[in-house]
């Protein structure tokens, strides 16, 4: 559906913008939102409705995190998805000419897939080896590194949203950051031991890789 939308007011008094005109929501019971869904559903087009939305507080977009909103919506336009027949044309529109038939397609997908799936069991690999390391080797972390760091955290974070409190941020980033200190340590003290060195090529050639913006 096509709606335009307009706050009526917001709790928190965050969200500047008043007019949202031309949205399209895909009404669907496990991607929409259930004050919209419940609420379009059976909507006219012409007709107009007031729903209010309580956001939840890992909401990605600052103004609305933990807000409540009330919207006056009209509904100005219902469409329906179409699958594209799946054939030639289909393989090379979405892969931008990459790929010009359904079956190298397929194929393509199919070696995405296995090479996700083989990414994320590496991952959780990884993950399994970190978090026993750390457990067995409870090295103390450094006050003053962790007041810092949790500090400098809270600073970031209230710089966008001021409701975010410190108590709060301490209880779920301190933890993360000790993990974190324990594994650069033991990494550390591993490649001291072992006597492994990067050479000065090998940072090079990491660095080249990364994107132009990550190398900033």
């Amino acid at each position: 559906v096509v709606c335009d939308l307009h706050k009526v007011y917001d709790r928190l008094n965050r969200v500047k913008q008043s007019e949202f005109n031309g949205v399209k929501i895909e009404l669907h019971p496990e991607r929409t939102r259930a004050e919209l869904f419940k609420n379009i559903n059976g909507m006219a087009v012409g007709e107009g409705k007031e729903v209010e939305i309580a956001y939840p507080p890992d909401e990605p977009q600052p103004d609305l995190a933990g807000n409540t909103v009330l919207y006056r919506i009209w509904l100005k336009q219902v469409m329906q998805k179409q699958l594209a027949p799946i054939d030639d044309e289909l393989a090379k529109k979405v892969t931008g000419g990459k790929i010009e038939t359904v079956p190298a397609l397929r194929e393509a997908i199919r070696q995405d897939i296995a090479a996700r799936a083989e990414n994320a069991a590496q991952r959780d690999l990884r993950g399994q080896i970190r978090k026993l390391a750390v457990e067995a080797n409870p090295v103390e972390v450094p006050a003053g590194f962790l007041k810092e760091h949790i500090e400098e955290v809270t600073e970031r974070l209230r710089a966008r949203d001021q409701s975010a409190q410190p108590e709060t941020i301490r209880a779920q980033f301190e933890p993360m950051a000790i993990e974190q200190f324990r594994w650069d340590y033991l990494v550390s003290e591993l490649a001291r031991k072992e006597g492994i060195e990067v050479s000065d090529a090998e940072v090079e050639m990491v660095l080249k890789s990364w994107p132009a913006q990550g190398r900033e």
